[in-house]
């Protein structure tokens, strides 16, 4: 490849199946402040978005107060804890990211979670080697879908916004790509085929995907 071609993976609900964990631990920091949050509410708010943008649309809500630095700080403890012995690599992605970096891709992870996250998890599934740059929620001013955070991860590793290629379970951060011109690839961990419906690819599973799948997308 003449050109530096990129995959830009979303985290949680892509490489990992940790989405459950993620609403107990909303659930354990937000329930002692009187905030009791359901399913369908976590769903509307939280799939696709950062802490930040969480706790920022929460805190008008809570009958008690708390900063968003505590609030982050506690679901993170309570995030790690919880998903001890539960992290579940998703189908497909181990093979999938191997494949891309064989064929040249570089790549990199732009999360709503915390670089912390990032390097805990990726370093626990064998995969951190792969990685030439991550963005979280403390490297951008705005979350998905605002595209910052693909556009920053493309910048990091020296791509052109059209030969990238992103991995997305959520709406948002496929209108994030879409509006800056990546290709991205839906995959229905978490939300159903017709919410990702602007994805240029929507898989069940990344098991489905090919590393040529995605370098034919980019020809």
């Amino acid at each position: 490849m003449t050109s530096v071609y990129a995959a830009i993976w979303d985290l949680n609900g892509v490489i990992i199946d940790d989405m459950p964990i993620h609403f107990e631990s909303y659930r354990e920091v937000l329930g002692p402040l009187g905030y009791d949050l359901k399913m369908d509410e976590y769903n509307a708010l939280c799939v696709g978005a950062s802490m930040v943008q969480v706790f920022g649309k929460i805190m008008p809500l809570l009958p008690k107060p708390i900063s968003i630095e505590s609030a982050i700080e506690q679901k993170l403890n309570a995030y790690f804890r919880l998903a001890e012995g539960r992290m579940v690599m998703l189908p497909g992605v181990g093979e999938l990211i191997r494949g891309l970096a064989r064929i040249g891709f570089v790549q990199a992870i732009a999360s709503g979670g915390t670089g912390r996250e990032i390097e805990v998890i990726l370093k626990s599934f064998g995969v951190d080697q792969y990685f030439t740059a991550s963005v979280g929620c403390e490297d951008v001013t705005k979350g998905k879908p605002d595209p910052e955070p693909f556009m920053t991860a493309a910048q990091r590793l020296g791509a052109e916004p059209a030969n990238c290629v992103i991995f997305e379970d959520g709406e948002f951060g496929i209108r994030a790509a879409k509006s800056c011109g990546m290709k991205a690839v839906g995959i229905t961990n978490t939300l159903p085929a017709n919410e990702l419906a602007q994805a240029d690819i929507v898989v069940d599973s990344l098991e489905q995907v090919t590393p040529d799948t995605i370098a034919d997308l980019l020809q």
